[in-house]
């Protein structure tokens, strides 16, 4: 349902600040799965969640096509542990070989269910470890100036738009020498 990040407190010592977090939520229920992710993986799902349109295709995108160039399609995904703060994901593929299980990161297999419409299904336990987390882990906790998907997205698109610029403007520089 979202991705936030986490913004630097006042001391400067958050040791979560800039941390991205996808947050899942039951389709019929109230709890929610919080799951932390890389950077470059919290834009791109952020992306996919607010339909940005990019000019070359996101690698969950490429992945997904490669999924169909094969014959094969993505069931569904399963979050299926989490040990240690580390969450483990499995991608279950359905092709003319039949059903495989593939061993899979949270965030990619995330990613290609966002680009494909898989479902993602989360394991009885893991919601229950979820809900014993620390505060600081849980994206409910409170932080007035967390960025959500849509404030990712503006930001993404922003500093598109500013490097565009400098190149265009480069451009007309080395257009205009003699």
């Amino acid at each position: 349902v979202d991705v936030r990040v986490r913004p630097e407190d006042e001391s400067g010592r958050n040791v979560y600040a800039g941390a991205h977090v996808v947050v899942l939520q039951e389709t019929e229920g109230e709890r929610r799965l919080p799951i932390w992710v890389g950077p470059q993986e919290g834009v791109s799902l952020a992306m996919l969640l607010e339909h940005v349109e990019t000019p070359r295709p996101l690698t969950a995108i490429f992945m997904a096509s490669l999924l169909e160039a094969a014959g094969t399609h993505l069931e569904q995904v399963r979050i299926t542990r989490l040990e240690h703060y580390t969450y483990y994901a499995e991608a279950v593929i359905v092709g003319p070989a039949g059903t495989r299980t593939v061993d899979a990161r949270p965030s990619d297999a995330l990613l290609i269910a966002l680009s494909t419409g898989a479902p993602v299904y989360a394991d009885a336990r893991v919601l229950e470890l979820a809900d014993r987390t620390p505060g600081d882990w849980r994206p409910e906790t409170p932080v007035p100036t967390a960025m959500n998907a849509s404030a990712i997205v503006a930001e993404v698109q922003a500093t598109w738009a500013r490097r565009m610029q400098g190149l265009e403007q480069q451009r007309a520089e080395q257009q205009n020498r003699p």
